[in-house]
């Protein structure tokens, strides 16, 4: 009877713990399933943004009844949504192309854009051109990369660049600050927009290496000369360096 007793029990157990690991290996299936999983063609884009997180997009832009969306999914990477009407229409993953367009759309003024074709094309190719972890870095929503036109003749006259951090009081509209980079009307009369990759792209390294506004010095600026031309921008070094 013990004996019997003592099986019984035994198999009770085995049936319990593995009920417990095919719930725990059930759950986890659940945790890593994709957030496209979820979504589909004809959607409400408030339903999507819901699932991926109200107020957690990487770059927007509208156009007529045209909303670009996009949003870091832990897997895919970035995916981008088109909405049409507020409806969902197709989704892209990982295209930089867009979400440059994007992210120009939201953080670069509509005179760049309009006005000075070759500066607007300059920083468009840096941006497609950056290694994947500065682009994420660089385009960051809590703390963007800001580009901006400006007038001005001495030193740093075709380009300079200043961090702003939000103070605790401030309003919440870029959470952390930007880092906003002054590119010199100047630059536009150059057709060949590689001599002005080189330069956005050395603003941009400032940026990454953490120099602080004010305190640049030669160093500074060897280090950042060094880590753009890491970054496969040694030709368009060379061009800008003769040039300027």
């Amino acid at each position: 009877m013990r004996k019997i007793f003592i099986v019984v029990l035994l198999a009770g157990l085995a049936i319990f713990y593995w009920g417990k690991k095919q719930q725990c290996q059930t759950q986890a299936l659940r945790n890593n399933r994709s957030e496209l999983e979820r979504v589909f063609v004809g959607m409400d884009k408030s339903k999507v943004i819901g699932i991926f997180g109200i107020g957690q997009e990487r770059t927007y832009r509208k156009d007529a009844d045209k909303t670009w969306v996009t949003f870091n999914a832990p897997k895919e990477g970035m995916v981008t949504f088109l909405f049409e009407k507020d409806k969902l229409v197709q989704w892209q993953i990982n295209d930089r192309a867009q979400v440059v367009e994007e992210y120009l759309s939201e953080f670069a003024p509509a005179e760049v854009l309009k006005d000075y074709k070759n500066i607007k094309d300059a920083i468009r190719n840096v941006l497609l051109r950056l290694p994947e972890d500065v682009f994420i870095q660089v385009t960051e929503r809590s703390f963007p990369v800001i580009f901006a036109e400006y007038y001005y003749k001495g030193q740093s006259r075709l380009a300079n660049s200043t961090s702003f951090w939000n103070l605790p009081d401030d309003p919440p509209a870029l959470t952390k600050g930007f880092y906003l980079i002054k590119l010199n009307v100047e630059l536009n009369q150059v057709k060949d927009s590689s001599y002005i990759e080189a330069i956005i792209a050395h603003e941009i390294a400032h940026f990454v290496l953490g120099h602080a506004s004010g305190e640049y010095n030669i160093e500074m600026e060897k280090q950042a000369n060094a880590l753009i031309k890491e970054w496969g921008f040694e030709k368009e070094f060379i061009k800008a360096k003769k040039r300027w």
